[in-house]
């Protein structure tokens, strides 16, 4: 079962990264625990895990004006893992991001080679 809905790229989450290079943030699922999240990560990005922290958000409530009147609703609930790997290993989203983009359909795991890297990365756009 997936519990990593998406990796968390944000401002916040970048300042983070930034002053420690080896924590990355993730949108897990809510019934996900630590030990689920951090073999998931694993054996997804091909990393050593250290440490993962979790936080549970709740749901705000929002109101706006329109035409028709007022508008309610809620925003979703969700819980972040913050994960720390081990010291000297990475993770690039925009890598796996745009190397996932550039390759066939077919060659679109996230255990692809470095070779196929370099084609896709040395190739010029027209």
């Amino acid at each position: 079962m997936a519990f990593i809905i998406k990796p968390l790229v944000t401002e916040k989450m970048t300042k983070i990264t930034e002053k420690q290079e080896n924590r990355f943030g993730f949108v897990v699922r809510p019934e996900a625990n630590k030990l689920q999240i951090k073999k998931e990560v694993e054996d997804t990005y091909n990393v050593t895990v250290v440490d993962v922290n979790t936080v549970r958000y709740a749901g705000k409530r929002s109101s706006r004006y329109t035409k028709a009147g007022l508008v309610r609703g809620q925003k979703n609930a969700f819980k972040k893992a913050i994960v720390t790997l081990k010291e000297g290993e990475t993770i690039d989203f925009y890598l796996l991001a745009r190397s996932r983009i550039l390759l066939h359909p077919c060659q679109r795991s996230l255990s692809f080679s470095v070779s196929a890297l370099l084609v896709v990365e040395t190739t010029p756009v027209r």
